[in-house]
């Protein structure tokens, strides 16, 4: 007699398609995705940098904006990027189920590749989607030649510090922030 899959089972089976976005008109659908599916424990010193949050806890109210400017930014129409940001879309029947946006830095001394972000769909998340991703960015590195992959995480945001520990990562360093106040 057959066993019936239960529904994570049938979901984790689910193969992602994976590749490089060309479509700079998908920069919006991207940072709704984004906005929808992170919570406040995803900020690092990368979104205080970028004006996306205001500090560790709290997200800019121009949040949605800079995402949709950096991701008009990173989708590249054509060329082998060697330098400079890209986005990748994991989907499923035309369904985002994941982005990764990663940094390439093939000219430095050290030829690296940092994952500025990655985001699974809140709803999808524990099926394997995130290492797909992962699995897949580690991949596009080793074609460009990188010779390591780094990436930041919010100092809470554990769950996503287990899941890159589980993945081979290791943690390097600790940022730390002070704020400069100064007389306008």
């Amino acid at each position: 007699m057959p066993v019936k899959k239960t529904m994570q089972e049938k979901q984790s089976s689910i193969k992602p398609s994976i590749g490089w976005e060309t479509d700079r008109d998908i920069a919006k659908e991207l940072a709704d995705f984004f906005v929808v599916n992170v919570t406040p424990a995803y900020i690092s010193y990368g979104e205080i940098q970028c004006d996306r949050a205001i500090d560790s806890r709290r997200w800019s109210p121009k949040f949605r904006e800079v995402l949709l400017d950096e991701f008009k930014g990173a989708i590249k129409t054509r060329g082998n990027v060697r330098e400079g940001r890209r986005v990748a879309v994991a989907r499923h029947e035309g369904l985002i189920l994941g982005i990764v946006v990663i940094g390439i830095h093939l000219k430095a001394n050290n030829p690296h590749v940092v994952i500025e972000d990655l985001v699974v769909d809140q709803k999808k998340r524990g099926n394997g989607y995130g290492k797909e991703i992962l699995n897949w960015v580690e991949l596009q590195a080793a074609k460009m030649k990188a010779v390591d992959l780094f990436l930041e995480s919010g100092i809470t945001n554990e769950d996503a510090h287990d899941f890159f520990e589980k993945n081979g990562f290791e943690v390097v360093s600790k940022v730390m922030i002070k704020k400069v106040h100064y007389e306008k």
